[in-house]
């Protein structure tokens, strides 16, 4: 599954110019089994500052991945499924 979001936001401010910050998110997920899945992405946005009235924005640039792996586990009585074990790891890195 592949998914983006572009847009904008227009930041009025007293102490420096006023400006439309833009947005992009792309991001992609594939699922390899059952509740089992690997996603990655990237975002680019302006970052507002401690105080966004008086000082400008800086650019930022940022990637993530995360994985998820679900263990299922069945009952051989039966053949019930039962709630299994899942494992969520991610990173992400980022700069201006």
């Amino acid at each position: 599954m592949l998914s983006a979001r572009v847009g904008a936001e227009d930041r009025r401010r007293s102490g420096e110019s006023s400006t439309t910050a833009p947005y992009v998110e792309a991001t992609c997920r594939y699922d390899y089994a059952v509740q089992s899945f690997v996603s990655a992405g990237y975002t680019y946005s302006l970052v507002e500052t401690d105080n966004p009235t008086l000082f400008t924005d800086s650019k930022m640039n940022q990637f993530f991945v995360n994985v998820q792996a679900c263990a299922e586990r069945r009952d051989r009585r039966v053949g019930f499924r039962h709630g299994g074990s899942c494992a969520t790891a991610g990173a992400a890195g980022g700069g201006r």
